[in-house]
């Protein structure tokens, strides 16, 4: 995405953190970053390894994990578990909701939208008595590439 984009996201990232009581740092600001100009869903070390390589910034992975969980908690970044091994990968909270169908041997993420599916999600909670407050929907299964194999 272009700077100018990401230059305005920082800004309004930055204006909820003074707003709540927080500071920016160059470690958050480095990963928001690299999570808006990254194409895919990234995990915390392949997040830690381009910002230490692309922005030369000595990251630990605690910092990354901790920085991450403060995104995700605050509704700026989201995160999918994308294998068995239940590692998050993250991705940024601004195109609109959208859910997930990741291949099980590869890897491989689609995003999609369903309006019948978002539709339908909403009945089932209304009709067991629940307001949505939010949800995420991932279907697990083997993408065309790899049942050709």
């Amino acid at each position: 995405m272009e700077n100018k984009n990401f230059d305005s996201f920082i800004k309004s990232f930055t204006a909820y953190l003074k707003k709540s009581g927080l500071s920016n740092t160059i470690q958050k600001e480095a990963i928001l970053k690299v999570l808006f100009e990254e194409a895919g869903h990234l995990n915390a070390e392949e997040i830690a390894t381009i910002v230490k390589k692309k922005y030369k910034i000595n990251i630990g992975i605690a910092t990354v994990y901790r920085n991450l969980n403060f995104l995700e908690n605050s509704n700026i970044v989201s995160a999918i578990v994308k294998d068995s091994s239940n590692t998050k990968s993250y991705e940024i909270s601004i195109d609109g909701h959208h859910d997930h169908i990741i291949c099980t041997q590869c890897g491989k993420v689609v995003e999609f939208f369903d309006e019948d599916i978002e539709k339908s999600q909403l009945e089932i909670a209304q009709s067991n008595g629940f307001t949505i407050e939010s949800h995420n929907m991932t279907i697990y299964g083997i993408c065309s590439e790899c049942k050709g194999k």
